[in-house]
């Protein structure tokens, strides 16, 4: 099967896959709503005063993660994140890296995104997605033109598959994630809703 039929067949699945659940508290103190393939999660905790790069008392997002690759401590391989400041409403994208086996990012090459099978867009790493100062294995694509056509393409969308650049041990190499874009748009929708703590 070749890379163009594999996307295609992914496509067709996640476009008649649907979950949708009502908000509901979690007992790490949090509101959290299912949405398709996508997690939306709001703190309870919120401290629009806090100075800490840390998103956690300031920020909700929304989650998708690759659920067929999970490290030893049941961790998603790789995940995408859509933060929403809970304070001005700016967004910002996060991309995890989080490997059970030895690799590495190159961050010498793009990541690459087709959305659809179709929308080609090439991320590269430094000018694009920046390391996060507080988690290690986090990348950030913040407010610029690249992240809103990223953003808009993600709420547009049906299906997304990413090709991650990799090196495990001497090979370098491009690893494709298939991603479900159906529950962006009801994810932001519930991050703008619960912004403020009830």
């Amino acid at each position: 099967m070749n890379r163009t039929t594999l996307i295609a067949g992914l496509a067709m699945t996640f476009a008649f896959t649907s979950l949708h659940a009502k908000p509901f508290k979690h007992p790490f103190g949090e509101l959290r709503e299912y949405n398709d393939a996508w997690l939306s999660v709001c703190p309870e905790k919120y401290n629009p005063e806090s100075t800490t790069k840390f998103f956690y008392e300031t920020h909700c997002w929304a989650v998708v993660e690759s659920a067929a690759e999970k490290n030893s401590v049941d961790y998603p391989y790789y995940s995408l994140r859509i933060y929403r400041d809970r304070r001005d409403g700016t967004i910002t994208i996060g991309f995890t890296h989080a490997p059970n086996e030895p690799e590495t990012l190159d961050v010498t090459r793009p990541m690459v995104v087709t959305i659809d099978g179709k929308k080609r867009l090439e991320i590269p790493f430094g000018e694009g997605w920046e390391r996060s100062e507080m988690v290690l294995n986090e990348y950030l694509l913040r407010d610029s033109e690249g992240q809103r056509e990223f953003l808009d393409e993600l709420r547009n969308g049906a299906f997304m598959a990413i090709d991650i650049p990799l090196i495990r041990g001497e090979t370098s190499l491009y690893h494709m994630v298939p991603y479900s874009l159906h529950g962006v748009r009801a994810s932001e929708k519930f991050m703008k809703e619960y912004a403020s703590p009830r």
